[in-house]
C-alpha cells in the first residue's frame, strides 16, 4: 500500500486524544490482515519519536475495536534529524523505562528512579541498590540496544551500571528495612496466636464427649442443676445424665455424673 496519514487510515477507529496527538503527523507505509491467523501488523514511519507506552495503547485499542482479531503488532521506524547518541537516549529514555518495566515488578522497580549518561557513544543506565548485574542478567541491555537499532538503523550502546549510594539514599534503604521488619514481625506474631488458638480448639475438641440430646451443661453440681434433670415420666424410673466441665490450665476435662431419679405422677 501506498504511505498514508495515520488519521485518514483510522479515521473510522475510536481512539483517544492522547493517542492521536501521540501519533499525529506519522504514516502508516504497511497495514496487513491475516485472515487465517486473524492478526493485523501495521508498520508505521514517524519523524518524532513516539513513546512505547503509547504504541502499546494503540495495539490495545486496535484489539477492542477490530471485530474476531487476536493480536495487533505495531513496528515503527524513525525519520530522525538527529541521531546523536545523546538525542536518542533522550527521545529514548520513556521507551526504555517502558520496556524494562513490563519484565518483571522488580526491574520495573530498579528503574523508576534509575538515571542516564552517555559516555564515549555509549549509553550507560545508573541504578541504585547494586541492581546492575541482575537488569544485565535479564539481557535488558541487548534488549534496548535491538529496539534503537531496529527502529532508527542506529548501533549505541547500552550498559547498566551501579550508582553509588547518597547518604539521603543509605538512610532511606534503612529506614524501609526497618518497615518492612517490623511488618514481618506483626505477620509471625499474628500467625503464631493463630496456629495457638487453633491447637487449643483442636485439644477442647479432642477431649470432650459428643453431648446427646437432653444432656445438661453447667460448671458444678447444684441442688437447681439436679432440679433441671427431671423428665416426667408415667410411672419409670429414668436415668438423667449430666456433665460438669471443669477447666485446667491447658485443656478441658469433661466428667460425667450419674444422677438415678424415681419420677412420680
Amino acid at each position: 500500500m501506498t504511505a498514508q496519514k495515520f488519521e485518514l487510515v483510522f479515521q473510522k477507529i475510536s481512539l483517544s486524544l492522547p493517542l492521536l496527538e501521540a501519533f499525529q503527523g506519522t504514516e502508516v507505509r504497511k497495514l496487513t490482515i491475516h485472515k487465517k491467523e486473524r492478526t493485523v501488523s501495521i508498520e508505521i514511519t514517524a519523524n518524532k519519536m513516539i513513546p512505547l507506552q503509547k504504541q502499546e495503547e494503540l495495539k490495545g485499542a486496535l484489539l477492542e475495536s477490530l471485530p474476531g482479531i487476536q493480536a495487533v503488532s505495531l513496528a515503527v521506524f524513525y525519520e530522525l534529524t538527529d541521531k546523536t547518541p545523546e538525542a536518542l537516549a533522550a527521545g529514548y529514555w520513556g521507551s526504555i523505562k517502558t520496556l524494562v518495566s513490563q519484565k518483571s515488578k522488580i526491574c520495573a522497580g530498579v528503574i523508576a528512579d534509575a538515571e542516564w549518561r552517555v559516555t564515549e557513544h555509549k549509553l550507560q543506565i545508573l541504578v541504585k541498590h547494586n541492581m546492575a548485574y541482575y537488569l544485565a542478567q535479564k539481557h535488558l541491555d541487548d534488549a534496548i540496544a535491538n529496539m534503537i537499532h531496529t527502529e532508527t538503523g542506529e548501533t549505541l550502546l547500552v550498559q547498566f551500571k551501579n550508582q553509588k549510594a547518597t547518604e539521603a539514599d543509605r538512610a532511606a534503604l534503612e529506614n524501609n528495612r526497618k518497615k518492612k521488619f517490623e511488618e514481618l514481625s506483626r505477620q509471625i506474631i499474628t500467625t503464631q496466636a493463630e496456629a495457638v488458638q487453633e491447637k487449643a480448639n483442636a485439644e477442647v475438641a479432642a477431649v470432650s464427649p459428643p453431648f446427646p440430646r437432653g444432656f445438661c451443661l453447667a460448671k458444678k453440681s447444684t441442688a437447681q442443676t439436679r432440679r433441671l434433670l427431671i423428665r416426667k415420666f408415667s410411672g419409670k424410673m429414668s436415668l438423667s445424665r449430666a456433665v460438669f466441665i471443669t477447666s485446667s490450665r491447658e485443656k478441658f476435662v469433661a466428667k460425667n455424673i450419674l444422677f438415678p431419679l424415681i419420677l412420680r405422677i
